[in-house]
């Protein structure tokens, strides 16, 4: 799927035969058969594809936090986690985070921190 915003680059799923492989620009991670394999092989299939379904909805709906660490210009590390996930590092000068939709800013980071704050609350609201 092409690219919403260039920065952050297409997505893309991969059958890799074991697992599944979803990139979005330089960042990628894996949905493997083997996280199932307590359950028969059809139904590790249909897990692991339900799974990836969900990483990717996630993705499009800018639930999803891509995070770049550049060293001398070119791109060194990458790694995503969820806007819930309440425990990740402060960002550093030499990072840049996205969601599908863009570039988040230091505006839009205190959008997603009250998004996140909302969404807490009335999690627990209910």
């Amino acid at each position: 799927m092409p690219a919403l915003h260039p920065d952050v680059g297409d997505l893309r799923v991969r059958d890799d035969i074991e697992d599944l492989t979803i990139s979005v620009g330089p960042h990628h991670w894996h949905v493997s058969l083997s996280r199932f394999d307590q359950e028969p092989q059809e139904q590790q299939v249909i897990r692991a594809a339900d799974e990836a379904f969900d990483d990717v909805r996630a993705v499009l709906a800018d639930e999803t936090i891509i995070r770049l660490r550049r060293t001398d210009g070119r791109i060194a590390s990458t790694m995503s986690y969820g806007l819930d996930y309440d425990r990740r590092w402060p960002l550093r000068s030499d990072e840049t985070e996205y969601l599908w939709s863009g570039r988040i800013t230091g505006t839009a980071r205190g959008a997603v921190s009250r998004a996140l704050l909302q969404s807490k609350a009335l999690m627990y609201a209910v």
